[in-house]
C-alpha cells in the first residue's frame, strides 16, 4: 500500500477512533440509552477490525478484519433495534461472521477476490437493511431524526450493492490484495463516515424517544394509568380546534364517585385505590378506542367524546351509571349500600359559538353539582344559558 494511502486509512481510523469516546458521555449520563452503547461498541469493533486489515497477514486478514466488520454491521442492527427497548437476540449477531469464516477456509473464495468483493457486500447490505426494518418499527411523534436515521442507513445500503455488483462485473486478477483494489480507500472512507453519521443520528433518535417517554408519563396518571388532568385539557384543546374547523359537536362528562371520602375513611386508601382502577376499568369499557378517559382530580374523572352529540353523550354517561352499579362495590356508608357514581354531560352542539373548552368544561361540572344535589348516583345534562333563555 503506498504511503498515501496508508496515511488516508489511518487518518479516517483515528477519526472514527473518536467517536465510541464521544458517544461515552452521553451513555455514562443516561444506562438506559442502550442504542448508545450498542453503537459505542460497533464502533470500537470497526475500528479494530481495520487495524486488523491493515496488519495481519492476508489470509488472516480476510477472517478475521471482515468479521469483526460484520459483527459491527449486526451490533449497528442491534442499536437500532434497542430503540423500541426491544431485547437484543445476540446470538444471531455471530450468523453473518461464521458464514464468512467459513466460506474463508475455501480455495477458490481465498483466490477470488471479486466474490469475496460480492459475498461481503451482500451481507453488510443485509444486516443494514435488517436495522432500517427496526428503525421503521420505531413509533415516534417528530419524525425529522428517523428519517435522516434512515437516510444515512439507505445510503449506505445503496452504495454496498453497488459496490457488489460492481465487484462481480470486473475481470478476475488472481493473487490481487483487497488494499490494492482501485476505490479502497475510497470505500474505506465512505465506511468510516458512515459509522460517523451513524452515532448522533442514533443518539438523537433515542433521546427524541426518551423525550417523548417522559412527556408521556408526565401525562399520565401514576394510580390508574389513564391520562391526567394535563393531558385531558391538552386533548380538549385538540379536539376543540377540529370540532371549530369541521362543525362536529363535542361532548364532555364529568364523573365524581359518590361518598369517596367515607369510603377511604373507612375501608383505607389501598381499598380506595382500587376501587377507583376498578371504576376506571368500567368507564374504559363504555367507551370508543378514540374516546378520552382521564382522572381530573382525586376521585372525579372526565370523559372527552369527540364527533358526538349531547343525546349520544347522555346514553354513553347512563351506560357508566348502570355498569358501576353492577360492579356492586361494597360501600356500608353509601345509601345504596355499594360504590355509585354521579354524572355531569355537557356538548357543544346547542352552543359552539362563542363558547370556549373552559366555559364547556363548566357547564359539565355544574350538571354534575346538580347530580350530586339531586341526590346523586344519576346523569344530569347540562342546559345551555342560551337553551334556557329560548325556552322561557
Amino acid at each position: 500500500m503506498n504511503d498515501p494511502s496508508r496515511v488516508a486509512i489511518f487518518t479516517m481510523l483515528f477519526v472514527s477512533v473518536l467517536v465510541p469516546f464521544a458517544w461515552l458521555p452521553i451513555w455514562l449520563q443516561d444506562r438506559q440509552h442502550k442504542a448508545v452503547l450498542w453503537g459505542m461498541i460497533a464502533a470500537f469493533i470497526f475500528n479494530c477490525s481495520v487495524v486488523c486489515r491493515a496488519s495481519l497477514p492476508f489470509l488472516w486478514a480476510i477472517a478475521i478484519a471482515n468479521s469483526g466488520l460484520l459483527i459491527s454491521h449486526a451490533l449497528i442492527w442491534v442499536a437500532c433495534g434497542s430503540l423500541r427497548k426491544k431485547t437484543p437476540a445476540l446470538s444471531w449477531i455471530g450468523i453473518a461472521p461464521i458464514i464468512w469464516i467459513g466460506l474463508c477456509f475455501a480455495r477458490p473464495f481465498q483466490e477470488h477476490v471479486n466474490l469475496r468483493m460480492f459475498v461481503f457486500g451482500l451481507m453488510a447490505a443485509g444486516l443494514n437493511i435488517l436495522a432500517i426494518l427496526e428503525v421503521c418499527k420505531v413509533k415516534i411523534d417528530r419524525i425529522t431524526v428517523k428519517i435522516w436515521l434512515l437516510c444515512i442507513l439507505g445510503i449506505e445500503v445503496t452504495i454496498k450493492l453497488m459496490w457488489a455488483v460492481w465487484a462481480v462485473t470486473q475481470p478476475v486478477v488472481p493473487g490481487i490484495y483487497f488494499s490494492t483494489i482501485p476505490g479502497f480507500t475510497t470505500m474505506l472512507f465512505i465506511i468510516s463516515l458512515f459509522i460517523i453519521f451513524l452515532g448522533p443520528a442514533l443518539v438523537a433518535l433515542d433521546k427524541e424517544l426518551s423525550d417523548q417517554h417522559q412527556t408521556a408519563i408526565a401525562r399520565k396518571d401514576f394510580l390508574t394509568g389513564i391520562g391526567n388532568r394535563r393531558y385531558v385539557e391538552e386533548m380538549l384543546g385538540h379536539f376543540w380546534t377540529r370540532m371549530v374547523l369541521h362543525g362536529l359537536p363535542l361532548s364532555i362528562i364529568i364523573i365524581d364517585v359518590d361518598h369517596f371520602k367515607k369510603y377511604n375513611d373507612y375501608y383505607g386508601h389501598p381499598a380506595g385505590d382500587q376501587c377507583l382502577q376498578a371504576l376506571v376499568d368500567v368507564l374504559k369499557i363504555c367507551c370508543r378506542p378514540d374516546d378520552i378517559v382521564g382522572r381530573y382530580g382525586g376521585e372525579e374523572f372526565a370523559v372527552l367524546l369527540p364527533d358526538t352529540p349531547i343525546e349520544i353523550g347522555q346514553e354513553v354517561a347512563q351506560r357508566m351509571l348502570l355498569e358501576v352499579r353492577e360492579l356492586q362495590l361494597e360501600h356500608c356508608l353509601a345509601p345504596n349500600g355499594i360504590v355509585t357514581i354521579s354524572l355531569g354531560v355537557a356538548s357543544t352542539q346547542e352552543a359552539a359559538i362563542g363558547m370556549t373548552p373552559t366555559e364547556l368544561v363548566s357547564l359539565a361540572d355544574l350538571a354534575l353539582y346538580k347530580a350530586k344535589h339531586n341526590g346523586r348516583d344519576r346523569v344530569q345534562q347540562a342546559v345551555p344559558e342560551r337553551s334556557q333563555g329560548k325556552a322561557a
